[in-house]
C-alpha cells in the first residue's frame, strides 16, 4: 500500500485535483486532517470517504501546530494501516513519478527505505496569474538553484530573486517500518534503525500561489495568528516574518507580492539569459478537474480563505 498523509485547510480550489492526481498515479489510500476548513473542502474530501479511498479527521484545536499534528497523524495510520510506503506532502504539491507510475517507480527502489524527494516551485509572472490562473501561468522553473539569504526574515536583507525562484528543501518519501516520528514536517524522518535518504527520480511539484489576493491573505493570516506576542507559539518561516515585519513598516502589499513572483518583464528576461526554463508542470488539469467534479457532482469550489503551509 501506498499511503498520502495530509493536513489542510481551506483547500476547495485545489484538494480534488491533487486527491485525482495521487490516486490516478498508483496511491492507494490518503488520510487527511482537516484543521477546521469552512470553504467547502470538507465536502469534497466527503466524496473520496464515501468512495473508502480516503479517511478524514477533523480538528481545530486554538493551540494547533502543523508540525505535531502531522507527526501524530502519519504515526497513527501507519500503526493501523501498515503501509509500504508514506509520502506526506501539502494540498498544493503533487508527486510526479517517471511516466507517472508512482507504484513503478517506488518498486524501483528495492531495499531503500527513505528516499529523498527533490522539490520543485512552479513559478510564472504576476500578470499571467491573474490574467491566466494559476495552472496555466504556473510552468516555469527557476535554473539558479540558489537558497535564500542568511538573515531573510529581516526585511533590510535583500533577496536576489524572488522568493519563489530560490530552491526547496526536499521532503521525504518512507517505509514505516521501525518509524519513530517525522522531523521538521515531513522533511525528514526517524526510523529505527536510522536510514539515510536514497536519491529517487521522484519529484514533488510545488504551486505555492493560486492567486495574489489569496497569497495576501495567506500572509495576513500569519501575521494575524503567529504573533510573536503570543508566548508559546510556533513562529513561521523566515519568509512570512520578513512580509509581516514589511507590512508592519507600512510597506505596500504590492512590494510583498513582488517579492513572491517575478513580473513578465522579469520573467521574460531569464526566460532568455538561461534563469527560468519553461518545463510545464506535467499534470493534466483539465483531466483531473473533470475527474473530481465528477466524484463529488460538482465543479471545484475557489479556496476563500487558503492555508498556506510553513514550509
Amino acid at each position: 500500500m501506498i499511503l498520502l498523509a495530509m493536513v489542510v485547510r481551506d483547500e476547495a480550489d485545489i484538494i480534488g485535483l491533487n486527491l485525482e492526481h495521487h490516486l490516478a498515479a498508483g496511491v492507494d489510500r490518503v488520510v487527511v486532517l482537516d484543521n477546521g476548513s469552512t470553504d467547502g473542502t470538507a465536502d469534497i474530501l466527503d466524496a473520496y470517504v464515501r468512495t473508502g479511498v480516503v479517511e478524514v479527521t477533523r480538528d481545530d484545536p486554538a493551540d494547533f501546530q502543523l508540525a505535531v499534528a502531522l507527526d501524530a497523524l502519519v504515526r497513527d495510520a501507519a500503526a493501523r494501516l501498515r503501509p509500504e510506503w508514506i509520502a506526506a506532502p501539502d494540498a498544493d504539491e503533487f508527486l510526479v513519478a517517471p511516466g507517472g507510475d508512482l507504484r513503478a517507480a517506488l518498486a524501483a527502489h528495492g531495499a531503500d527505505r527513505v528516499l529523498r524527494c527533490e522539490r520543485d516551485n512552479m513559478i510564472g509572472s504576476l500578470e499571467a496569474l491573474e490574467e491566466a490562473g494559476w495552472q496555466q501561468a504556473l510552468v516555469h522553473l527557476c535554473t539558479r538553484a540558489l537558497l535564500p539569504p542568511g538573515g531573510h526574515a529581516d526585511p533590510a536583507v535583500p533577496l536576489a530573486l524572488p522568493w519563489f525562484a530560490f530552491r526547496l528543501p526536499p521532503k521525504v518519501i518512507f517505509r514505516p517500518q521501525g518509524l519513530r516520528g517525522l522531523a521538521a514536517g515531513s522533511h525528514a524522518v526517524a526510523l529505527d534503525p536510522a536510514a539515510e535518504p536514497a536519491p529517487t527520480a521522484i519529484r514533488m511539484r510545488h504551486f505555492p500561489m493560486r492567486s495574489a489576493a489569496e497569497f495576501l491573505r495567506s500572509v495576513r493570516r500569519y501575521a494575524a495568528i503567529l504573533s510573536p506576542d503570543l508566548p508559546g507559539r510556533p513562529q513561521p518561516s523566515g519568509k512570512y516574518r520578513r512580509w509581516r515585519a514589511m507590512l508592519a513598516q507600512g510597506a505596500p502589499e504590492s512590494a510583498v507580492l513582488a517579492e513572491a513572483l517575478p513580473d513578465a518583464a522579469a520573467l521574460a528576461k531569464g526566460l532568455a539569459d538561461g534563469g527560468y526554463l519553461a518545463a510545464g508542470a506535467g499534470i493534466d488539469w483539465p483531466r483531473l478537474a473533470a475527474s473530481a467534479a465528477s466524484r463529488h457532482g460538482g465543479p471545484l469550489l475557489r479556496s476563500t480563505n487558503p492555508q498556506v503551509c510553513d514550509h
